[in-house]
């Protein structure tokens, strides 16, 4: 069996399914990026780097998504054969994850229309949703002591939906929506087991993600996995509008524009069991095709027997990429409690900035400069409440 290598940032519920996807495929070994807070960048890509020879690891794949120190130059220095980007939130990140996919030799995003738009760009991607995996979200068989459930937070247009289904006596169960859910597997599957309908909701509220240049909050439907996560356990998902739903399961799943949509669907689904069990049907058969051990090892299963093609281009990386990541790595220094790993970093990014000769550069090598005082302070205080809570 070979062996992979996953790169994430912290330990959870993302990197622990992600752990339980690959492992249909691969013997998995993972690196927290988050148990190497006390290392400069350049001692991290070392220890990925020896991890990989020591153990004779062929694959990487590193999570996406949001800033870390995860970018194109951080990866271009990691020696692996093969290299996966692994995205599931780039409708809000795509024009920082474009760049950095430039160093992998694979995409996998969890966005039917996130795939469409990299491989139009000419990369080698596949849609691969995240929480597909029978072994973790499974039926229980037990009673439908709910109608209507909900597990989430409570955010965007949510409240309006729930509380507008409650006004006309449809009472929604909720998970996690007031406070921080146990999103363990066996937790949620028999949260979803109990239930007949849960909700899913698309929009994802005002965002703002854009680094290149400045642009107004707009509100996303986006791609979630709660309806194959539902479908899996065997329940019926009733789903806001979104086009990546359409892509997915075309007429397979009941789906509402606005609240007046929402309960009529409801009423209709509560009222009619033939109608409901024909729907459901059709609907749990659609998430199973896109489950971990059908979907993804074919996908797997090709990416294996294909050759590593040598990408000789050279890429230019834009000064706002640069600097963002740049301002990033100082961010994550700044929350640090060891003043040497920072003092380490910023003599590397001074040293590399200034011998590059480029003016392209001085405005980062100057921000970086005048951060220093300050984020020593920062460090140190930081130090010095880990020293009082220690006393304590």
């Amino acid at each position: 069996m070979d062996r992979i290598i996953l790169v994430n940032k912290t330990k959870g519920f993302y990197s622990e399914i992600l752990s339980n996807k690959f492992k249909i495929k691969f013997e998995i070994y993972n690196f927290y990026l988050e148990d190497h807070f006390d290392k400069t960048e350049n001692e991290i890509i070392k220890n990925i780097n020896f991890m990989i020879k020591e153990n004779d690891i062929k694959f990487l794949v590193a999570e996406g998504d949001y800033l870390s120190i995860i970018n194109f130059n951080f990866i271009k220095k990691i020696k692996c054969d093969k290299k996966i980007l692994f995205l599931t939130d780039d409708y809000d990140m795509h024009e920082v994850n474009f760049i950095t996919a430039k160093s992998f030799d694979y995409v996998f995003t969890a966005c039917p229309i996130s795939n469409l738009r990299y491989l139009e760009k000419g990369f080698k991607s596949y849609f691969v949703p995240l929480e597909s995996n029978k072994d973790l979200f499974k039926n229980f068989k037990l009673d439908k002591k709910f109608n209507i459930s909900f597990f989430g937070v409570k955010k965007s247009t949510r409240d309006d939906y729930i509380y507008f289904l409650r006004e006309n006596n449809i009472d929604v169960n909720l998970m996690g929506y007031d406070h921080p859910p146990d999103y363990n597997w066996d937790n949620l599957s028999k949260f979803i087991s109990s239930s007949k309908i849960v909700l899913n909701f698309s929009n994802t509220g005002n965002k703002n993600k854009f680094y290149s240049h400045s642009t107004i909050q707009h509100n996303f439907y986006a791609f979630k996995g709660r309806p194959l996560i539902v479908g899996l356990c065997e329940t019926l998902c009733v789903s806001e509008f979104s086009p990546s739903n359409e892509i997915i399961f075309g007429q397979n799943m009941p789906t509402f524009k606005n609240k007046y949509e929402l309960l009529q669907i409801c009423q209709k689904l509560l009222s009619d069991e033939d109608y409901f069990n024909n729907i459901n049907k059709n609907f749990t058969k659609k998430c199973f095709e896109y489950e971990d051990n059908v979907y993804f090892k074919k996908i797997l299963e090709e990416i294996h027997q294909e050759k590593k093609l040598i990408d000789g281009s050279k890429i230019k990386l834009p000064f706002w990429y640069i600097r963002i990541f740049n301002n990033q790595k100082v961010r994550n220094f700044s929350k640090r409690k060891r003043l040497m790993p920072y003092l380490k970093e910023i003599f590397n990014i001074i040293f590399f900035r200034s011998n590059h000769g480029n003016i392209f550069n001085l405005p980062i090598l100057i921000e970086s400069l005048v951060k220093f005082p300050f984020i020593i302070i920062k460090i140190l205080l930081n130090k010095l409440r880990k020293y009082k809570n220690w006393k304590k």
